[in-house]
């Protein structure tokens, strides 16, 4: 549906990561907001949020979006 890859990168800080979030249906008609994020070039950790509705799961994912922008990530 909606999905933004950002990355970050800081050679001086030895700071190359990134930042993943997809937002899907599940099959119990819910929502669900999938992010993950690590060390660019290796598997990241992963959680998964789940809403009742799209409109929750988009505010979550554009919260979540201007959070990790402030952040750094881009």
């Amino acid at each position: 549906m909606i999905s933004l890859r950002l990355e970050k990168r800081v050679p001086e800080k030895n700071q190359f990561r990134f930042y993943r979030m997809d937002v899907q249906p599940t099959l119990f008609n819910e929502w669900s907001l999938v992010r993950e994020w690590g060390r660019i070039g290796r598997q990241g950790r992963v959680v998964i949020d789940t809403f009742g509705t799209l409109d929750e799961a988009h505010s979550a994912f554009d919260r979540k979006a201007a959070e990790e922008q402030r952040r750094g990530y881009n």
